[in-house]
């Protein structure tokens, strides 16, 4: 039995082959009522049993922030995990273009991937294949995708929260990113970073008063600038100061000089 009819007994429409990788294909269709999904088909290496207890655990997931996961199937000896059609661009493809992202911007897309991460630990599920490339966007709407199906990961929160790291890193990196923010990414990178990913929300993206309070708290460490250049204006007067006041040595005026003999007055 083919592929389409496989699926057409199971009440889905193929419309086209949208991507293939390494372990799985994923093609887009439409399901009884019309609506647009996803349909990922794995090879048959890949263990239905797996597949259906972690579709089951993300079933229970209903967040703007991840896709949505149905169903699973066995298509022709295959299992296929169905999920909600999300028509967008991969992160870092938004991320390539010749115009950096304004801040704002990205502070907002990197609320929507940890709101995402926050949502999953929730559910006692950790993404487990956090990037750049796993992250869709379409304007605002912004969803963590792939979610590990079909792969036998050993993934814990923790390590999502330090896979999120590069990807924060990438979206501030054509901005004047603060010291604060710097620091707290880095910490998350190594994994000494907040323990949960609400922790992680409140280090990278803190209220206003607090970022206004962690700005000034900035300021006040770093010696001003205009201190530092009257200082060093201060060095150079007193400097010259001391030169004009006492002088340069004297050397004797050049001319002859007599030696071995004495001369007497009027001579």
């Amino acid at each position: 039995m083919s592929l389409d009819a496989a699926a057409a007994e199971a009440g889905y429409t193929l419309v086209n082959l949208a991507a293939r990788g390494e372990r799985s294909s994923v093609y887009r269709a439409d399901d009884a009522a019309a609506d647009r999904v996803a349909l990922r088909v794995f090879g048959a290496d890949v263990s239905v049993d797996m597949i259906r207890e972690r579709v089951d655990a993300l079933a229970a997931v209903e967040h703007p922030n991840v896709l949505r996961v149905r169903d699973v199937l066995v298509l022709d000896g295959e299992p296929a995990v169905v999920t909600d059609w999300f028509d967008g661009i991969p992160l870092d493809d938004a991320l390539s273009g010749p115009e950096a992202m304004p801040e704002v911007r990205a502070e907002r897309v990197a609320r929507h991937i940890l709101e995402g991460v926050r949502a999953l630990h929730a559910a006692n599920i950790a993404h487990g294949a956090l990037s750049e490339h796993n992250i869709l966007v379409d304007g605002d709407d912004i969803v963590l995708v792939d979610l590990a199906l079909g792969a036998d990961t050993a993934a814990v929160p923790a390590t999502d929260l330090r896979d999120v790291a590069p990807i924060l890193r990438s979206l501030f990196a054509r901005t004047d990113v603060p010291e604060w923010r710097s620091q707290a990414i880095d910490a998350a990178s190594r994994g000494e970073g907040p323990a949960d990913a609400a922790g992680l929300i409140d280090a990278v993206l803190p209220s206003r008063r607090e970022r206004t309070r962690r700005e000034r708290v900035e300021t006040e460490e770093r010696p001003p600038v205009l201190m530092m250049i009257a200082v060093g204006l201060g060095a150079v007067l007193v400097t010259l100061g001391a030169f004009l006041w006492l002088g340069p040595d004297e050397d004797p005026l050049p001319g002859p000089t007599i030696t071995g003999e004495e001369t007497e007055p009027g001579s």
